[in-house]
């Protein structure tokens, strides 16, 4: 049986590896022909990081003297978001499978 902590630091570093890859398939849809529904679907993926950076830089992209990082937080804060729902996802998946062969 592993350490609670081996798999603590699985988990983590599989919902990290798909917070990755989550970026890179929203980036990915940019890519895809114009349409309405395509840009509110990355919009909304994208929203997370918009709300995280705007604790950091309230007015946005005009906050002082201007906010050369405020894209760097968005991008940093979306990582974040979408590791946190992976990181609860793997864990679900897991414990229902360990579940499942306990029983």
């Amino acid at each position: 049986m592993k350490s609670k902590w081996a798999v603590l630091a699985r988990d983590t570093f599989l919902s990290i590896v798909a917070s990755f890859l989550t970026a890179c398939a929203i980036s990915a849809i940019d890519r895809l022909p114009y349409s309405p529904t395509r840009d509110t679907m990355t919009d909304a993926l994208r929203m997370p990081g918009g709300f995280i950076a705007g604790l950091f830089y309230p007015q946005g992209i005009h906050t002082g003297s201007g906010s050369p990082h405020w894209a760097d937080v968005a991008v940093a804060g979306n990582l974040t978001f979408y590791a946190i729902i992976w990181f609860v996802c793997i864990r679900t998946a897991f414990l229902l499978i360990r579940n499942d062969r306990l029983s």
